[in-house]
């Protein structure tokens, strides 16, 4: 009786302390959700000699599946000084990514553009190729891109419509500071094949510093080149700013 008394102390102790674990174990996580959504909201507004508004929208959506990654970008400018309208600009692209190793990848590309201001009304564009990433994750990441691009641009009169096949080459650079703190810069190129006098280039570099889980803070400064623009048009375009980003 005594040793079926002692089971049954040693059965209900080790129960007790089971039940105590599970009790002190955090609770299961949540699984990291496939996507991420991030929009930014800029607005400048000016009155007194003269009347300036500056307002910029975008919005980046990136989805990641195991090996491979879609990212949608949306952007609108518009700028007005003493109710002319001096800046317009939209512009819509996706990117599909797929890993063929730990580092080498394969990517996709579609988009379209409007910049009168520039020169162009539509700017279509659709290209593929490859990359490779020299640095992952985290705090540094360090891509790289190789492809072909073709390109139809339809033009403001009375310049008539243009299109032709380019190389493109693309380096983007991240580095995460800190927790609430993330440097990125990007560096694109193309490069006209039927004519090789008819280069383009951006570069991107930004700063974003986040105030709390859904909002941050971003400073960027934004350089657009075209080697030979549109007749009529400038080479070069800068544009700077400071966003409010909204993360969803």
């Amino acid at each position: 009786m005594k040793s079926f008394t002692s089971a049954g102390i040693v059965l209900l102790v080790f129960a007790t302390a089971l039940e105590t674990t599970r009790a002190e174990e955090p609770p299961p996580e949540e699984p990291k959700r496939p996507w991420t959504d991030t929009a930014e909201f800029s607005l400048i507004n000016t009155t007194g000699n003269s009347r300036t508004s500056n307002v910029a929208l975008a919005n980046k959506f990136i989805y990641k599946w195991e090996r491979a990654d879609l990212t949608v970008d949306a952007a609108a400018l518009r700028a007005e000084t003493d109710g002319e309208k001096t800046a317009e600009a939209y512009s819509l692209a996706n990117k599909y990514r797929r890993d063929i190793t730990d580092r080498f990848l394969w990517y996709g590309l579609a988009g379209w553009s409007r910049n009168e201001f520039a020169g162009f009304t539509d700017r279509y564009t659709g290209g593929a190729g490859v990359g490779y990433r020299f640095m992952k994750p985290e705090p540094h990441s360090l891509v790289g891109e190789l492809g072909l691009n073709y390109t139809d641009e339809h033009r403001v009169e009375p310049n008539p419509d243009d299109s032709w096949t380019e190389a493109r080459a693309f380096l983007g650079y991240a580095y995460t500071i800190s927790a609430t703190a993330k440097l990125e810069a990007e560096l694109e190129a193309f490069e006209n094949l039927e004519e090789s006098s008819d280069w383009r280039g951006r570069a991107l570099t930004s700063l974003t510093a986040a105030l709390t889980q859904k909002l941050a803070l971003k400073a960027s400064y934004r350089v657009i080149y075209d080697h030979e623009p549109v007749p009529g048009f400038g080479k070069t375009d800068t544009i700077s700013s400071a966003s409010l980003v909204v993360n969803f």
